[in-house]
């Protein structure tokens, strides 16, 4: 039995490259067959959060790791957001990867369309040494269906096929049963199971039935959602295993997370039964606007856009489409009355095909009269490589292969964005290993956050000035002022379309005497971090229109009036 070292995505969210630079010699002691990297979450928050680039990070890995393999696992389209990437952009990223010590990749697709996962191992397999399909694992369709789609892994080269379940709701019985019938593919089966107990159920169970490999986390303080442990499965399938070096790794990822770590989503989603990322993450918006009570009410929403939406695997976008959209359905009191581009995207087949069927009626809500795709996504898009290389010459800067794939990757980063990092510096040898990291007297590096109250035309806006930059947040309307930037908030009536919840007004599309249909869209609401379109719900002409860019609009505030 193999065993692969796994991080959670929240993990690189909670720590910098250089708190693990003592942790990944001891990892490469322990004898995993790989130590297998969320390249998604590696660049996202190297790239946002840290602010350096993962070509740093993954020298200070590989700097670390001499013996263990690197296994890098993506979205097989694109690592990060919601972004597809066009082939030629895919094989350069894979390319230059491989150039920073990754030996092999893991591919997966949220809706497992194997379209797309075809494009992705072809173009792996000529630059890495070894290419890993996975299925996500969705309740509702018979064994056949998998097998199936395992045997047309290993046609396209996949030399393993990985069963992982994101959501959690894979149980040990199915797992007796599949794990037999993708070993029948002719290829080795690895098991990449997620939700606290059950996923060690299911993962000893399919141990049991013949799984080669299981991956295992180091770090169990970013939520029950991880798979399981690597200590509780050495203790589980090896008799008489040394856990002091595994317990010191653990102890060291301990110090460096401090206090973060599970929050109460996780015994929500136990409770609730809901996969266990997706409560988190709509848990996380509703603290936002101070409407966590509203929870139970966002599961149940949840357990229904899943069956709207074809059951969409909980992994990579999907995750944060959903949660947004159970949290502005419960908040609105009205079921897609606002829908955000991620939403509309998904159901256009901007992804791909879902697992299982759309309901056509709301597709038809959402899209109004624009067409669902067929294709695969990445064959309407042109070659990305020459044109990001001729933007880069346009701003100044470097055409490098590192550079390149940072533009394709993040298209709002400015020429700052591209200067060099200073040098992470190699793991010390000599750094003593304890259960507590030694003192020491540097201080320790602070960021300064400063916040301000600006007064502009009697609206009141909290300016909080980092060394990243400026971001503005509402921070209320000043004596004697509505919400809005602009003029007083108009009263509701009939056939007014009213804001869904306290936002920015980005975009008015609309203009009074225009003429509209139902699932139009009239004004754009930016909230939540990401732009929602305000649609009309009946059609008419606009009689009337409320607001301007720029305004600040308060929950059910109207923004036009159809008649």
């Amino acid at each position: 039995m193999k065993l692969i070292a796994t991080f959670d995505g929240r993990l690189w969210d909670l720590l910098a490259p250089t708190d693990l630079t003592e942790v990944w010699p001891l990892i490469d002691e322990m004898g995993f067959a790989a130590v297998q990297l969320p390249m998604g979450s590696v660049f996202d928050a190297g790239a946002k959060g840290h602010g350096i680039k993962p070509w740093k990070q993954l020298d200070a890995i590989k700097a670390g790791l001499k013996k263990t393999p690197i296994l890098g696992d993506l979205r097989a389209q694109g690592p990060v957001e919601q972004r597809v990437l066009a082939d030629d952009a895919v094989e350069l990223l894979l390319t230059r990867l491989v150039e920073s010590g990754v030996h092999g990749f893991r591919f997966f697709d949220p809706l497992n369309d194997l379209r797309n996962l075809e494009a992705a191992i072809g173009l792996a397999s000529s630059v890495s040494k070894f290419v890993e399909g996975s299925l996500c694992f969705v309740p509702g369709f018979d064994v056949g269906h998998w097998q199936d789609m395992a045997r047309r892994l290993v046609a396209m080269g996949s030399r393993a096929v990985v069963l992982r379940d994101p959501n959690g709701r894979l149980t040990p019985t199915e797992c007796r049963q599949l794990v037999p019938l993708l070993a029948e593919a002719k290829a080795s089966v690895v098991l990449g199971l997620r939700g606290g107990d059950l996923a060690m159920a299911s993962t000893l169970a399919g141990v049991e039935a013949g799984a080669t490999t299981v991956d295992a986390t180091l770090a169990k303080a970013a939520g029950l959602d991880s798979v399981p442990s690597a200590a509780a499965l050495l203790a589980a399938l090896t008799p008489n295993v040394d856990l002091a070096l595994l317990a010191e790794i653990e102890t060291r990822l301990l110090c460096a997370l401090g206090p973060s770590g599970s929050g109460p989503a996780e015994a929500v989603s136990l409770y609730c039964g809901a996969p266990p990322g997706l409560v988190r993450a709509a848990a996380e918006l509703l603290a936002e606007h101070d409407a966590i009570d509203r929870l139970p009410a966002v599961v149940v929403e949840m357990q229904s856009l899943l069956t709207d939406l074809g059951q969409p695997a909980m992994v990579g976008p999907v995750t944060k489409v959903l949660a947004s959209q159970a949290v502005m359905n419960v908040i609105s009191g009205e079921r897609y009355a606002t829908v955000t581009q991620g939403l509309k995207d998904y159901l256009h087949g901007l992804w791909g095909t879902a697992n299982g069927p759309v309901d056509g009626e709301i597709r038809r809500q959402v899209l109004g009269r624009d067409e669902f795709l067929t294709v695969r996504p990445a064959e309407l898009l042109d070659p990305q490589v020459e044109p990001a290389r001729a933007r880069l010459r346009k701003l100044g800067v470097e055409e490098s292969d590192e550079n390149i794939l940072l533009t394709l990757l993040f298209p709002h980063l400015g020429p700052a964005s591209f200067a060099d990092d200073p040098p992470l510096g190699p793991p010390t040898a000599e750094a003593p290993v304890t259960n507590v990291p030694e003192p020491s007297d540097e201080k320790p590096e602070t960021v300064t956050v400063n916040e301000y109250d600006v007064e502009v035309e009697g609206e009141v806006f909290r300016v909080r000035v980092t060394p990243a930059g400026m971001s503005f947040l509402v921070a209320g309307p000043a004596a004697g002022a509505g919400v809005s930037g602009s003029s007083p908030a108009a009263v509701a009536g009939p056939g007014s379309v009213l804001a869904p919840m306290q936002g920015l007004i980005v975009k008015v599309p609309v203009k009074k005497g225009d003429t509209v249909k139902a699932g139009d869209v009239v004004a754009v609401l930016e909230a939540m971090k990401m732009q929602n379109d305000i649609v009309a719900t009946t059609s008419g002409a606009i009689h009337e229109v409320h607001v301007r860019e720029g305004d600040v609009v308060a929950p059910n505030q109207p923004l036009v009036t159809v008649r």
